[in-house]
């Protein structure tokens, strides 16, 4: 049984690489978009909770302080998440962006 060389380059192969090339770079931008998204729904929901604990505060005699203070937090929680969330969303923007360019190169 001998080796079967099978050519790397077909004829009309060109195309479809720059049909991958389109479609990765609308990939990288619905998913920016998709992420973008959701660390924003993160920040929503921190302000959201900071200001019905503000609302609240003005009740203070009905709403125990405790309560007030882990509203807090979590909102602070949810802020972090946010920030770590569009520190992922930019790194996996950098990465896809290399993705991208070094199959660029590579249809050249």
């Amino acid at each position: 049984m001998g080796l079967v060389s099978i050519p790397v380059y077909t004829f009309g192969a060109q195309p479809r690489c720059s049909q991958v090339y389109q479609e990765l770079e609308l990939l990288r931008t619905a998913q920016n978009q998709i992420v973008t998204s959701l660390a924003r729904n993160h920040d929503v929901f921190a302000d959201q909770l900071s200001d019905l604990s503000f609302e609240l505060s003005i009740y203070k005699k009905t709403v125990p302080t405790k309560a007030l203070v882990a509203m807090e937090k979590s909102a602070e929680a949810y802020r972090k998440r946010a920030q770590k969330a569009f520190e992922t969303a930019d790194n996996l923007d950098a990465s896809t962006a290399d993705l991208i360019k070094r199959l660029k190169s590579c249809l050249k």
